[in-house]
């Protein structure tokens, strides 16, 4: 199904923008593929690097700029912005969201993503965008054993990192030894990863609008 197919039409969505489906499609790849994923196919080396990609592109994407605490939201965000790299349009929450869509997000994100990638993934660097779905692949977690839980690696780490503090309020900066990380490890990527970080980063600060309008309009803190 193609993206544009595969995002609902519904009011309110202009030209450059598509309203996310009020239900998951269950159609995009997922952590149970009775396969290998062809971006897990890696050496075992990559986070290390898959976690300096992720932070340069913050850097370049956010910087300075206000973004959600909610690690959800970020993911959103970021993950907006690869998708209208490679679609021209940018993803954002149904204008009635069902009861829980938001406790969903990363998933309906993720097939955002995985669509945009199955159409027109070329058009950024191969290593650059195994990494993002690497990290933004919702994956099941088992802490207690008994009560499994899916979230993305990218959500994994953003609770314990060094990135924010995530406690006082839904809306802050990224720290600023964060983006200095970020910006040092984009010096130590090849050439065609950072442009391609450079390219998808342009589209941050329109997803960050998006974000940040849902998130004033339904946080209290």
């Amino acid at each position: 199904m193609k993206f544009s197919k595969f995002i609902s039409n519904q009011g309110g969505c202009t030209m450059d923008t598509l309203a996310l489906p009020s239900v998951l499609s269950r159609e995009a790849s997922t952590c149970w593929h009775k396969d290998q994923l062809w971006f897990d196919a890696e050496p075992p080396d990559r986070q290390l690097l898959d976690f300096d990609r992720e932070e340069a592109f913050m850097a370049e994407g956010i910087g300075k700029r206000e973004c959600p605490t909610v690690g959800a939201w970020v993911s959103f965000s970021l993950v907006g912005a690869l998708a209208a790299a490679l679609t021209g349009r940018y993803i954002y929450p149904p204008n009635s969201e069902p009861f829980n869509w938001a406790g969903e997000v990363e998933h309906h994100a993720w097939e955002a993503l995985w669509r945009a990638v199955q159409e027109n993934g070329g058009a950024l660097d191969r290593a650059f965008i195994a990494a993002m779905l690497r990290r933004f692949l919702p994956r099941q977690h088992h802490a207690p054993p008994e009560h499994p839980y899916y979230e993305s690696m990218f959500l994994y780490g953003w609770d314990s990192s060094t990135c924010m503090n995530t406690s006082l309020k839904s809306v802050g900066t990224l720290l600023p030894e964060c983006v200095a990380r970020g910006q040092k490890a984009l010096e130590t990527l090849p050439q065609n990863e950072v442009d391609s970080i450079r390219s998808v980063a342009l589209h941050v600060p329109r997803m960050l609008e998006i974000t940040l309008a849902r998130i004033r309009r339904t946080y209290w803190w």
